[in-house]
C-alpha cells in the first residue's frame, strides 16, 4: 500500500514542481519557481508551433467554414456576394444573354457559376506554400502573444491542456508504485530477515 501512495505523491510532486509556484519565491533561501514557468519562453514557442501545425490550420479553417455547422450559411453568402461579380464579368451584353437565353435560364447560370465558385474558393485553402507561408504567421502571432501572458495566466492555459487526463499520470504513478512494491515484496519477502 505504501508503494500506491509513494507514486501517486511522486506523481503530484512533479506536476507542482512543474506549474507552481507561478512566481518566483525563496523558500529557505532557496529560490523555487515552476520548471514551466522558467522556460515560458521556449514553451511558448513549442506551443505556437503545435497550435499552428496541427490545431489551426487553413485546410480546417476552409473545412470548417465550408462544411462544419453552419457551412451551409457560409456557402450562400459567397454565392450572394459572387452574383454581382457574374453579372459584372457579363458586361454590356448582359441584357442581351439574358434575352437570349431567356431570364430563368440566365439566373439558372449564373447561380451554377456561383455555386461552383464556392466550390473551388476551399483551393487555397489546401496550397502547401500558401499554408506554410500562413502557419508561420499563426505561430508568430500564438508565440508572442503565449510569451506575453502573465505567469499566472500561462500556467492556467498549459495546465488546461492537460487537466482532463491529469488524474491519469497520478494513478499511473500509484499502479508503478504498486508494482515496485509487489517487486521488493517478490525480492526480499515480508519479515526483515
Amino acid at each position: 500500500m505504501l508503494g500506491v501512495l509513494v507514486g501517486w505523491t511522486t506523481n503530484a510532486l512533479g506536476m507542482w514542481l512543474i506549474f507552481e509556484p507561478p512566481e518566483p519565491k525563496r523558500i529557505l533561501g532557496i529560490k523555487v519557481h515552476g520548471l514551466f514557468l522558467r522556460r515560458q519562453d521556449e514553451a511558448a514557442e513549442v506551443y505556437a508551433q503545435i497550435i499552428a501545425d496541427d490545431v489551426i490550420t487553413l485546410e480546417r479553417i476552409g473545412d470548417f467554414l465550408l462544411d462544419g455547422p453552419r457551412g451551409d450559411r457560409t456557402r450562400q453568402m459567397l454565392a450572394t456576394a459572387m452574383r454581382p461579380a457574374i453579372d459584372q464579368a457579363a458586361g454590356p451584353v448582359r441584357g442581351a444573354v439574358r434575352i437570349a437565353v431567356g431570364t430563368k435560364r440566365f439566373d439558372s447560370i449564373r447561380d451554377a457559376v456561383a455555386t461552383e465558385a464556392v466550390d473551388r474558393t476551399i483551393t487555397p485553402f489546401r496550397d502547401p506554400v500558401f499554408s506554410k507561408r500562413q502557419a508561420d504567421k499563426i505561430r508568430t502571432l500564438v508565440a508572442v502573444r503565449t510569451k506575453e501572458l502573465p505567469p499566472r495566466d500561462f500556467v492556467e492555459m498549459m495546465r488546461s491542456a492537460i487537466r482532463e487526463d491529469e488524474w491519469m499520470l497520478y494513478a499511473h504513478g500509484a499502479i508503478m508504485g504498486f508494482a515496485g512494491g509487489l517487486i521488493h515484496l517478490a525480492i526480499f519477502g515480508v519479515g526483515g530477515s
